[in-house]
This record gives C-alpha cells, sequence and structure tokens, in this order.
C-alpha cells in the first residue's frame, strides 16, 4: 500500500502571509475550483479519546447535536482542483505553513497513520469552492498561537479555513487545526449534524504516531541523539536531531510498548550529568533513555517477531506477558475484571498491536536511515 512519505515531500516553507500569497501564485491555486478535499493520514478529533469521537457515540444522549466542521491533523490536507492539479498544505513549528502542489497522488490517504474518518466526504461542502487569493495571518489566545485565514468564494460567498498552527518549537510540530468558518466577525465554526460526523468516522483503532514534537504532556518522543562535551550553554552534552522526532502517547507506550524498552534497555550505561544521581534503570518520566542504533535494531527484529506470533500462534506461552499488557489498552484503558473480558479485549487489541509495531518498526528504520551520523534513539518519557 502506498503512504505519504514525509521524506520525499519538498514543499516550499512560507513564514509569513506575502509567502504564503506568492505560493498560491506560484502554484496557480487563485480562482481555481475545488472538486474535493482530502487529508493525509488520522484526524485526533476522530480519535477515540477524543471529545467528538465520544459526542458521536453518544449523539442521542448529548445536549450538543452539531459538531465543527474541522480536523485537526498530523499530516497534510490536499485540496484538489478542477484542472487536475492540487495544493498541499501542512504546518511546522512556530508561524510556518509548509506548501506543495502536485507531489501527493492522487488517492493518496495513507501517512505515518491510518485515515480514520471519510475527509472527502467529511469536507464535500466545499466543493465548486475557490481561492480567491486573500490571505490574512493574526496571533490568538498566546503568542505561540497563530492563525492563516484563506478565504475561498463558494456559490458567490465568502467562506474562511483557518491553518492554525500552535507550536513551542522550530521544527514541524505534531497538530495543527484545519477547519471551516464563517466569514464573519464571530469566526464561529460552520458546523454539521453529528450523524455526520458518524457517517464520515470509521472508528479505526490504532495507536497514532506523530513525525513531530507534541506540545502537550502524555507523551513519549522518540528522536536520534547524539552525546559531546558538557558546557555551561550544553549541559546535559546532547546534539538532538528533533527533525526526525516522533511522538507516542503514554498509554499506548504502556499498552504496546514498555515491555520491548525494559528488555533491551542498557543497565550498565553510564548517563553521566545526563541523569539525577538517584536515575536507575528505565526512567518514565522526563529522562533519557539511550539505545544505541545496535540495540534499536535488535529490539526491531524483537518486536517483529513478536508481531508475527501474534498473527500466527497467539497461543504461543511466549506471548502472555505481552497479552496480559495488550489486554489493557482497550476503550476504557480498564483491565478486564474476568477472563472472558480479557479473553475479548485481547482479541480486539492483537490486530492493533500488530498494526503499530509494523508501522514502528518501519519509522524507526527510516528514523536511523536518514541520521546515519547520530548514535542513539533516545526514548525519553512525558
Amino acid at each position: 500500500m502506498e503512504r505519504f512519505d514525509i521524506h520525499k515531500w519538498k514543499p516550499t516553507e512560507c513564514r509569513n502571509v506575502e509567502e504564503i500569497k506568492a505560493a498560491l501564485r506560484k502554484f496557480n491555486a487563485i480562482g481555481r475550483k475545488i472538486v474535493s478535499l482530502r487529508t493525509i493520514g488520522a484526524a485526533e478529533n476522530f480519535n477515540q479519546w477524543s471529545d467528538e469521537y465520544e459526542l458521536s457515540d453518544n449523539a442521542e444522549d448529548s445536549e450538543y447535536k452539531t459538531v465543527p466542521l474541522r480536523a485537526l491533523l498530523y499530516e497534510p490536507v490536499v485540496f484538489e482542483f478542477e484542472n487536475g492539479n492540487t495544493l498541499e498544505i501542512m504546518s511546522k513549528g512556530k508561524s510556518t505553513l509548509l506548501i506543495a502542489s502536485n507531489q501527493i497522488p492522487h488517492g493518496i490517504t495513507e501517512g505515518l497513520n491510518h485515515p480514520n474518518y471519510d475527509s472527502e466526504w467529511f469536507f464535500r461542502k466545499i466543493k465548486n469552492a475557490a481561492f480567491t487569493g486573500r490571505v490574512s495571518g493574526k496571533i490568538r489566545n498566546n503568542k505561540e498561537t497563530f492563525e492563516y485565514d484563506f478565504c475561498l468564494s463558494l456559490d458567490g460567498k465568502p467562506l474562511d479555513f483557518h491553518a492554525n498552527v500552535s507550536c513551542e518549537a522550530e521544527y514541524v510540530n505534531a497538530l495543527f487545526e484545519f477547519s471551516l468558518e464563517k466569514n464573519d466577525e464571530t469566526d464561529s465554526y460552520i458546523t454539521v449534524p453529528v450523524g455526520e460526523y458518524i457517517n464520515a468516522a470509521n472508528y479505526l483503532r490504532q495507536v497514532i504516531m506523530a513525525d513531530a514534537w507534541m506540545y502537550l504532556g502524555g507523551y513519549f518522543t522518540i528522536y536520534p541523539l547524539n552525546r559531546v562535551k558538557p558546557t555551561e550553554e550544553n549541559y546535559f552534552g546532547v546534539i538532538e536531531f528533533r527533525k526526525e522526532m516522533i511522538t507516542i502517547n503514554e498509554m499506548d507506550v504502556d499498552d504496546f510498548l514498555y515491555s520491548f524498552l525494559i528488555r533491551h534497555f542498557d543497565e550498565d550505561y553510564d548517563y553521566g550529568e545526563m541523569r539525577d544521581e538517584h536515575s536507575d534503570g528505565f526512567e518514565y518520566y522526563s529522562e533519557f533513555n539511550l539505545y544505541t542504533y545496535g540495540t534499536v535494531r535488535k529490539m526491531i527484529e524483537d518486536i517483529k517477531s513478536y508481531a508475527d506470533m501474534l498473527e500466527n500462534d497467539l497461543e504461543n506461552p511466549a506471548l502472555d506477558k505481552l497479552k496480559d499488557s495488550i489486554a489493557h489498552g482497550g476503550d476504557d484503558r480498564q483491565y478486564p475484571e474476568s477472563k472472558e473480558e480479557k479473553l475479548k479485549a485481547i482479541k480486539e487489541n492483537v490486530p492493533v498491536a500488530i498494526d503499530f509495531y509494523r508501522r514502528l518498526s518501519a519509522r524507526l528504520e527510516a528514523m536511523m536511515k536518514n541520521a546515519p551520523d547520530y548514535e542513539f534513539i533516545c526514548f525519553m518519557g512525558p
């Protein structure tokens, strides 16, 4: 299955409104009619843990009957025009947007994650809208949230879509908001009935990874790292290759990855000033946990081996401890109380684990390939 690969994507970096306008002219987007809109990979607000997921799951009991027409994205949004061309947009650090054209093939929706809703259907009302060329940018809420407004014309009426960039660093931010809003003083979301949200969602259960740093708490960050001599400016003596960083929710690490991290951790490695003097073993919270590239390759082989066993030899006793952990990764994150509940949870979560292990293995292999001059992969907890 062909996937979007952010490392092969070569967008134009736009750091202000004028550069965005120049990119729209360069890619001949102004005045073009949109025939469809698709987003790559997963949208956080269609994830099983999101508020809107819960809202849609309990629509009949909810006081809310509509949800915003928006997607919280980890990967690009793709506009397809009537002339066959595309415009691809994604956020990157601070106020920067990445814009490209005709690089992501038609029909591609798979990325680092699987799509978890039908974006073309969900945003179908944008069909026949056209870019007007008006773009504005403004800081909202705080200095770390910057929004660009692109004006579209639909049936002669103005319509805004927003690219919301919230971040605290120069490298690619893990999440940005694409939303449609009314073009008026209220800046209110255009909403759709909860039923449309339910129809768009496929409720795919998956471990979501982000090719970036997640600025919220509760995430493990994984990235290449080198050690150098500590200085006053670099107290820990580390060089971090954050361009290759990925993030994973700590609950998913607990349920699916923690046993591998413990098994392959080097208890004898000397961290020196990198860690608190009382630090011992794998540190879950805000500490460096270093694995050499050689160790990571062994861990990948271990992960692949267990994925194969889960798929082909589920009753193998070697899987007992892993299945206990996997059983916890259900919808409510509660450990099953009865044997029947545990077996049901394992049955539901085994495909999630297999898929995650294979996607993670491929991403870690790519991480080391893309950072050949580094020695370690760091797994740092929330």
